[in-house]
């Protein structure tokens, strides 16, 4: 027995070896004069896929001498890549990307990551009577909504990266000081930050807004940036059921618009009623509400003169749960490809603001079942996924059956779906066959490819990959030919 044991243990041992593959990262880090940052944290993060989470990741410090060296064990892949981040005290935040040529190799000071110092952002903060504001704060965030992941800093546990603003506050002469954290070479294309100044005067918030770039915090040595704080508006209203115009309790409500971002989002009270304050006394603004059981909604908060409305309500449309499949046209059966349904978010569009609405969205499974929750009445439907491109409208009652059934005609040209055991297999594939404009789609442990025209009788396909390290092809199926065939729709290739 105790023989078994250690064969089990010997065999488990051996597949965690199998499972790992460790890879070493080593480099030196100098100040711009040359001298060794000593002490200062190292974020190295290995990726096999760019779009998904680190296979690994460690935060490390430099010795005295500016070397950080480390391993990671990260699973078996043909292809290691990542990045690493480094962050010292009054430097910007430097960036850099590796790839399989750092593997192993040891840390010089030909090839060592130099650091870059950044500006001081300093000013004063006024009142629109020029007199200095005292204990203001001033906040500076990011003015992209698609921020990088890898931006800015080391304080979430997680490690994501996502900043947390950067805060100073003025003192009694109206005076601050902050130093933002950016990137010397910027992995995001950010190209503005935004600076936000408040203060509560007599009651209410003020506040001033101010913009500063990247290139200027890491090129300059100081910047100046005044603030003038300006009154703000406080906003109330309601959200109710649109049917039965109910209070809805614990509705997320939150402003939209010009000069919003900095403005947190608030939740209704047992009466439906909502608050918020610091919004912009000159901005087009708009309130958006959602509420798990309802679809998102708004109103305006300002009449067409201009003036701000007493009570903005905004109602909501209660979601009915809906089910339904999807047939294909020709065959009279379930879409074998999976399909996106979707009601598509709208803009509210006016003057130089564009609000999102967000829709719904959902999948279907394998035998091309969906459930969906949208509001009663008529719905139009976006449907979609490799093969077809459809648009259905549907009445949706607001109680009683909810089973839709659709058909959906299929796209010109031919649809192959590559079937394989591991979905590693896709990264890097691609489809050799010279033909027509054509379109791919990876899901798990399939691939789809759609031809759109052009397609001939007797052309070949084959599925092949890009082995990087070689580099060389690897082909991963024979070719096989193809043909506008009804029955055959997909062609299914098994990939071994």
């Amino acid at each position: 027995m105790r023989s078994f044991l250690s064969l089990i243990l010997i065999v488990l041992s051996s597949t965690a070896i199998l499972q790992a593959d460790p890879i070493t990262i080593s480099r030196k880090v100098v100040y711009a004069d040359g001298s060794p940052a000593a002490k200062v944290d190292v974020l190295v993060r290995s990726l096999s896929n760019w779009r998904k989470p680190p296979d690994a990741e460690k935060i490390v410090q430099t010795d005295a001498d500016g070397v950080f060296s480390t391993q990671l064990d990260v699973p078996p892949t043909k292809y290691h890549s990542g990045y690493v981040l480094v962050k010292a005290p009054d430097y910007a935040l430097f960036y850099e990307s590796f790839t399989e040529d750092w593997l192993g190799q040891p840390a010089r000071t030909d090839n060592a990551l130099k650091l870059t110092s950044h500006a001081e952002v300093h000013g004063v903060i006024s009142d629109t009577a020029n007199a200095p504001v005292a204990n203001a704060t001033v906040e500076l965030r990011y003015f992209s909504d698609n921020v990088s992941e890898a931006f800015i800093t080391f304080n979430d546990p997680k490690h994501n990266l996502r900043t947390p603003w950067l805060q100073a506050q003025s003192d009694e002469k109206g005076n601050y000081s902050l130093r933002p954290v950016v990137f010397a070479k910027d992995p995001s294309g950010v190209s503005t930050f935004e600076m936000i100044a408040r203060a509560d005067i007599a009651g209410n918030i003020a506040k001033g807004r101010g913009d500063v770039s990247p290139y200027e915090v890491v090129h300059k040595a100081n910047i100046a940036l005044n603030f003038t704080l300006r009154p703000t508006d406080t906003l109330h209203g309601h959200v109710v059921n649109q049917l039965t115009h109910a209070p809805i309790a614990g509705a997320t409500v939150e402003l939209r618009g010009d000069s919003t971002s900095d403005i947190p989002a608030t939740t209704t009270d047992a009466t439906g009623t909502w608050e918020i304050k610091g919004a912009p006394h000159d901005s087009e603004m708009y309130v958006i509400a959602n509420s798990p059981d309802y679809a998102e909604h708004f109103a305006p908060t300002k009449n067409r003169q201009g003036q701000l409305l007493a009570d903005p309500t905004i109602q909501l449309a209660p979601l009915v749960e809906v089910s339904g499949v999807v047939l294909d046209t020709i065959s009279g059966k379930p879409v074998p490809s999976p399909l996106t349904i979707e009601i598509p978010p709208y803009y509210i569009e006016n003057n130089n603001i564009s609000v999102r609405i967000e829709g719904q969205k959902t999948r279907t499974d394998a035998t091309s079942h969906f459930s969906i929750r949208v509001p009663a009445g008529t719905t139009k439907f976006n449907v979609s996924g490799p093969g077809y491109d459809a648009h259905v409208e549907s009445q949706i009652p607001a109680q009683g059956a909810h089973d839709l059934k659709w058909t959906v005609g299929r796209r010109a040209g031919v649809l192959v779906e590559f079937r394989a055991q591991n979905p590693r297999i896709f990264e890097d594939a691609y489809i050799d066959a010279r033909v027509g404009t054509s379109s791919s789609s990876a899901y798990n442990t399939r691939f789809y490819f759609v031809w759109a025209d052009n397609v001939k009788q007797g052309t070949d396909i084959s599925l092949k990959r890009l082995d990087r390290v070689g580099p060389r092809i690897i082909d991963l199926t024979p070719p096989t030919k193809i043909s506008p065939d009804e029955t055959r729709w997909p062609l299914v290739i098994n990939v071994p």
